[in-house]
């Protein structure tokens, strides 16, 4: 008994150190929230944009970002996303959007984990063992009226080590208003309000996240700016910029600045969108985060709408 305490501390004390050192190693409260995956950019559009999504909200995967920007939405709309994570850890998540006459309704889900080492307190192995978290979400979005809209999502997320699992449930609520300027609006979201979570005898919060922003978005050419103030209740306030630029109806450049960031600071990658004759529109995106010295990620991210 004593064995398997001792070789399941040691995973969990990797996983934690990992998670760390990766997410927050310049801040001050790190290791005082627990499922830190829900920082991760969910998606290679917004990723490249330095997540600065709150007040763009104009694909299916506004779900992780402001659940209210479904409420724009028309078409059917499908997601899917993987990166390959450092320390063989990966990501992947898909959503789906449904419009109905009023309400959109979103279904998304996250895996993120990896197979670790386990080893006793001599450090002798014993084999691997699983470590994974998981988040699923059920969104509700619609327009108050033809400049309002706001959204809600459910979520359930789960974090599991070896044949150990703690839940915790939350919720998120975002809304977006169109200014009276033409192309400019308002966001603002608060994110993982709910629960702690709960893994054998320890008891931690989920990283709270407050969100405001501003975005213009020209028609011809393409061109989207966006800022917004992203704060999480485990760090310093910070400041993500982003722009997307579609020299081409098929093809978008995109990039992005955070402030407040020791690692991962500057974002950029690119995106094709194609309807190709007798076939659904679909959209493939790629995302560039270098992480200095750690190495760098890649993203991928498909896109179709019927």
């Amino acid at each position: 008994m004593l064995r398997k305490k001792i070789s399941f501390l040691i995973v969990l004390v990797q996983t934690i150190l990992f998670n760390s050192v990766y997410m927050f190693a310049s801040d001050a409260n790190v290791g005082t929230t627990a499922a830190n995956f829900l920082k991760i950019d969910a998606a290679a559009r917004q990723s490249s944009m330095a997540g600065a999504f709150v007040a763009v909200g104009d694909d299916v995967n506004t779900i992780q970002y402001n659940p209210s920007g479904l409420a724009g939405l028309r078409k059917h709309e499908l997601t899917a996303s993987y990166i390959d994570y450092l320390a063989g850890l990966s990501y992947s998540y898909v959503g789906y959007m449904l419009p109905l006459r009023k309400t959109r309704l979103g279904f998304s889900g996250v895996s993120f984990g990896a197979k670790m080492r386990e080893a006793d307190g001599q450090g002798i192995e014993l084999g691997q063992i699983i470590v994974g978290n998981a988040l699923y979400t059920l969104t509700i979005s619609r327009k108050y009226n033809d400049n309002l809209s706001w959204g809600f999502n459910i979520k359930g997320i789960s974090t599991k080590v070896g044949k150990y699992t703690g839940w915790a449930f939350a919720g998120d609520l975002g809304v977006m208003y169109n200014l009276p300027v033409e192309g400019v609006t308002v966001g603002t979201v608060v994110k993982n309000i709910g629960t702690k979570i709960q893994l054998l005898n320890e008891e931690d919060p989920l990283p709270v996240n407050f969100r405001i922003g501003v975005a213009k978005k020209l028609i011809d050419p393409k061109l989207v700016f966006a800022l917004e103030a992203d704060k999480y209740n485990d760090s310093l306030l910070r400041w993500n910029a982003g722009v997307e630029f579609a020299p081409l109806k098929i093809l978008a450049l995109r990039g992005g600045y955070k402030v407040g960031k020791d690692l991962n600071t500057y974002t950029f990658g690119t995106g094709i969108r194609m309807k190709p004759k007798g076939l659904d529109e679909f959209e493939l995106d790629y995302a560039f985060n270098p992480i200095g010295a750690i190495g760098n990620t890649h993203q991928l991210t498909l896109i179709t709408r019927f």
